[in-house]
């Protein structure tokens, strides 16, 4: 083999290695092997839009309602925080969990119906983060309510969501 064809091989060998070791892989990944942020991401939404769906559900206030299953009219989720939060995604987790029980049903148009037994409303809260040394606890709160025709707070519930972070050693 002549030097410019022993060269010409290890330059193609070397691009293809290269080139390979830039390769992307994607797979899908389960939820406990979901990464997490700071913020509020949906692995969050779903477990504490159950949580709220569960807390209601164990009231009796669903089965006092005039229509049965009762009919909720979906309000608006206020985000109160310093994030760009889809609040659709936490409602949404509520509306199918409620849907899917036979106790409700949802009216998506914001009671424009007029015959809604409840409505349903909630806010996203930011309490100011805690900081101690490297660490930082970023905390949230989801508040929700549920309200008669006469605009009464029939169920309210809330859960925090806590999140930690650390900075390293380095950097500023």
């Amino acid at each position: 083999m002549n030097k410019t064809t022993l060269g010409l091989c290890l330059a193609l060998a070397a691009g293809s290695c290269f080139l390979t070791g830039c390769a992307t892989t994607t797979t899908t990944m389960e939820s406990s092997q979901k990464l997490t942020s700071s913020g509020l991401d949906t692995q969050d939404f779903a477990a504490k839009g159950e949580e709220l769906v569960d807390s209601l559900l164990q009231r009796d206030v669903l089965d006092k309602a005039a229509h049965h299953p009762a009919v909720i009219a979906i309000g608006r989720i206020v985000n109160d925080t310093t994030l760009y939060i889809d609040t659709d995604l936490l409602m949404k987790t509520i509306r199918v969990r409620l849907n899917s029980n036979g106790k409700a049903i949802t009216d998506t148009t914001r009671g424009a119906l007029n015959t809604d037994d409840y409505f349903f409303s909630g806010k996203i809260i930011q309490p100011p983060n805690v900081m101690e040394g490297n660490k930082t606890q970023h905390t949230y709160v989801l508040q929700l309510s549920l309200t008669d025709n006469n605009g009464l707070a029939v169920w309210e519930d809330e859960r925090e969501v806590n999140k930690l972070t650390k900075r390293s050693g380095f950097g500023l």
